[in-house]
C-alpha cells in the first residue's frame, strides 16, 4: 500500500500505477507471486547463510555445547557394556535376547557416528 499510493513524488511510482492501473490488481499480484517468492528467498537464505551463522553464534554463547557428543559417546558405551553383560547372564527368553540384539546394534551404530531414523 505505501509503494502504491504513498511513496515519493507520483512522477517515481507512476509506472506502478501503468502496470497496475487498480490498487485491486496490485494486491492481488502482490498477494499470487510476492508472498510466495518471499517465502522462497526467505527459505533459500535461511538454508544456505542464516542456518550457518545461526548455529556460529550459538557455539559461541555456549562453548561447551559441543561437548554433549562426548558426554553420550560416553554414556552409551557405559549402555552397551552393561547390555552385553545382561546378555551373557542368559537368563532371557529368545525374544528378549532378540531385543537386546537389536538394541546393541543400534547403540553401536550411534557410537560410529551413525543417525536413527
Amino acid at each position: 500500500m505505501i509503494l502504491y499510493f504513498v511513496v515519493g513524488e507520483p512522477d517515481k511510482v507512476e509506472w506502478i500505477r501503468y502496470i497496475f492501473p487498480h490498487f485491486f490488481y496490485f494486491a492481488a499480484f502482490c498477494l499470487v507471486i510476492g508472498v510466495p517468492l518471499m517465502v522462497v528467498v526467505g527459505w533459500l537464505h535461511f538454508t544456505r547463510q542464516q542456518y550457518k551463522s545461526e548455529m556460529d553464534v550459538t557455539w559461541q554463547n555456549n562453548p561447551y555445547y559441543f561437548k554433549l557428543i562426548g558426554h553420550q559417546k560416553i554414556m552409551f558405551t557405559m549402555f552397551l557394556e552393561m547390555m552385553e553383560e545382561l546378555k551373557q547372564t542368559n537368563k532371557f527368553s529368545k525374544k528378549k535376547i532378540e531385543r537386546y540384539d537389536k538394541m546393541i546394534a543400534e547403540i553401536k551404530f550411534l557410537l560410529d557416528g551413525g543417525v536413527l531414523k
